[in-house]
């Protein structure tokens, strides 16, 4: 079973309790949470810089595989957590396309 760090926003906490359940249908274990504010998102990480090297710093600490947002990365900031981190980062739609993946029961339907 993987092991993640979820990263959701402050304003909405349910959210980060509900990626948490998707993340358990997949078999994703969740380590921590970190609720953040994002008042004005970044483009090198969504968050401020400062944030991002302590939720990585957790996440070595824990000996997490994964990090998962809430929020929807673009691909360039998803790269940037991971060159940083060294783990595999994912969002809320990944996680919901691997959901589909995993119970599809067609070949046609996982693809």
């Amino acid at each position: 079973m993987d092991k993640a760090i979820l990263v959701g926003t402050k304003d909405e906490p349910r959210l980060i309790l509900e990626l948490q359940e998707l993340c358990d249908s997949i078999g994703i274990e969740t380590i921590t949470t970190f609720e953040v504010n994002i008042t004005k998102p970044t483009a090198a990480w969504l968050i401020g810089s400062g944030k991002a090297e302590e939720i990585i710093e957790t996440a070595l600490d824990f000996e997490a595989d994964m990090i998962v947002f809430n929020q929807e990365l673009s691909p360039s900031q998803q790269r940037n957590w991971e060159r940083a981190s060294g783990l595999c980062v994912i969002d809320r739609q990944e996680v919901i396309l691997e959901i589909f993946a995993q119970r599809a029961s067609t070949r046609e339907a996982a693809l």
